[in-house]
């Protein structure tokens, strides 16, 4: 099972606010979801996709895409986090959290995030490209650890999963580590606006 977060459709991706208009913010969400989406169905590893949000718009998206809609009502991504894996809890006995600014998420992560994980009490940790964020993280079984999401979560996911005696790896590669915040990461990508 994966879970997808999406605070908003109409809001989200504010850093790149100065960068890119509403309209392009709201399609380059679109754009970026459909093709984490696209990834994670085409492992062939994940049988269910939800998407976590407040947002109504982010909701009937998540419908149209045929993923499971989670609306929550906190203000906050670990806390939205928090409850999907409680959904996810109740229904699988793995959990992929994948961030959906993954421009170059390939299938063959996904299933390398999945092998890496095979094993019980296990926790995979993909950072982004400056090894101070999380942007995938894997557990067996789901929710092992609470999502610590946010600047230097890559080290706080690590030392979680040690204190709670789980076998922590890394799984990095180009697709699972080049995320898309801010223009730097806009033009590093060599995306155009």
């Amino acid at each position: 099972m994966a879970t997808l977060p999406v605070r908003s459709l109409h809001d989200g991706k504010r850093r790149l606010a100065g960068y890119l208009t509403v309209t392009q913010r709201t399609r380059l969400i679109v754009q970026l979801c459909g093709a984490v989406v696209r990834a994670l169905r085409d492992s062939g590893t994940v049988d269910t996709i939800s998407l976590v949000s407040g947002d109504d718009l982010a909701l009937r998206y998540a419908r149209t895409l045929g993923l499971e809609p989670i609306r929550e009502d906190e203000q906050d991504l670990n806390g939205a986090l928090q409850m999907a894996m409680g959904w996810a809890a109740a229904r699988a006995d793995a959990h992929l959290l994948v961030l959906p600014d993954l421009p170059l998420l390939r299938p063959s992560d996904v299933r390398g995030i999945v092998a890496a994980g095979m094993e019980a009490r296990t926790v995979v940790v993909c950072p982004d490209h400056a090894r101070l964020g999380t942007n995938i993280l894997f557990s067996r079984p789901c929710g092992v650890i609470p999502p610590l999401f946010g600047v230097g979560s890559f080290a706080r996911h690590l030392e979680a999963a040690r204190v709670a005696g789980l076998t922590a790896k890394i799984f990095e590669s180009p697709g699972t580590r080049r995320d898309l915040d801010t223009p730097d990461d806009f033009q590093a990508l060599g995306l155009i606006r």
